[in-house]
């Protein structure tokens, strides 16, 4: 008789040679009384010897890994689609290929809450940053002011959630439709899923670091190009807009989001100090008159917002 995991773990991984098997060998050495299985999306790499070393742990652990064949390069969303469509687990988990998990009671830890608390379908928890440019790594001391229970609101000014620190009940993929996001062009899996999820169930926050994610100045959402930012965030915008037409009434009003949305895009061109473009967004006069004040001004407000919550013992989520 063939035993069905409780848990499946994605991980997908494009050009990763450095860094995953030290990603694969965290979630091996998870330490858990249920059964679990890994399903491995490598992303046709260009590099020659991620696919190599994925195939060396399936080979290896043919029990619990799973690695899709070799197919042409998918994409992100795609790629990580046909990974859900192979798992088997109750309970669905992520890791990418330059990220690990330090904890090795984190699968654990998420299981037994879910288990015991039917109402909650996502649970997340902290974690650790490492700057791939300086090798340090962040730990966040303080606990963050996430949402618990309806995160509606909030996951549409923010995606408050480290993704591969979640996992979530395989049947919400029910509210999921990645063939339509794929078309749309979405460009981020993780919030297209929290938005879709949100109105269903509960999300819990853990305090408790358990992954730690690798923040490299190339990536998408963290690019050192202010044009690359400015379109993930664009990107970020399409997929709130999307879900504001099919969760109303619980999603915030739409002039509500359109500000919130301006205002990021506004933030961003501050930060690089790309002044000119401030009009071409719809930034006001005043900003436009007196960029660099207003931009000390809203960093001072958030400071005292900072403060506020770590008087509480609570740091904010608009540090991710």
């Amino acid at each position: 008789m063939i035993e069905v995991p409780l848990i499946s773990i994605v991980v997908i991984c494009y050009n990763q040679q450095e860094t995953i098997a030290r990603t694969l060998d965290s979630i091996l050495a998870q330490k858990t009384k249920y059964l679990f299985e890994i399903i491995i999306g490598e992303d046709a790499s260009t590099d020659g010897y991620t696919r190599l070393v994925c195939n060396e742990y399936a080979l290896k652990f043919p029990k619990i890994i799973k690695l899709l064949p070799a197919a042409p390069n998918k994409g992100l969303m795609k790629n990580y689609s046909d990974c859900l469509k192979e798992c088997r687990g109750k309970y669905i988990a992520t890791c990418t290929g330059d990220d690990w998990w330090h904890n090795p009671n984190k699968l654990q830890l998420q299981v037994d809450f879910l288990e015991q608390h039917p109402q909650y379908g996502v649970v997340h928890t902290e974690a650790d940053i490492y700057n791939t440019v300086t090798k340090e790594t962040y730990q966040n001391r303080l606990p963050r002011n996430c949402p618990e229970g309806n995160a509606v609101e909030t996951m549409f000014k923010i995606n408050f959630i480290y993704a591969i620190s979640a996992m979530f009940r395989k049947d919400l993929l029910q509210y999921a439709n990645f063939e339509e996001w794929i078309k749309l062009g979405f460009v981020a899996e993780d919030h297209a899923m929290w938005l879709a999820f949100a109105p269903h169930t509960s999300f819990h926050y853990m305090p408790v670091s358990t992954i730690t994610y690798s923040s490299s100045p190339e990536s998408a959402s963290r690019s050192t190009s202010l044009d690359k930012r400015l379109k993930f965030i664009k990107g970020i915008c399409s997929i709130q807009l999307y879900f504001y037409q099919s969760q109303l009434p619980q999603a915030p009003s739409y002039r509500s989001l359109i500000l919130f949305q301006k205002k990021w895009l506004i933030h961003e061109i501050l930060v690089k100090k790309d002044y000119p473009r401030l009009k071409e967004y719809g930034a006001s006069f005043f900003v436009r008159l007196l960029p660099y004040h207003y931009y000390i001004f809203s960093r001072i407000l958030l400071k005292v917002k900072t403060i506020r919550l770590r008087s509480k013992g609570k740091t904010s989520i608009e540090f991710m």
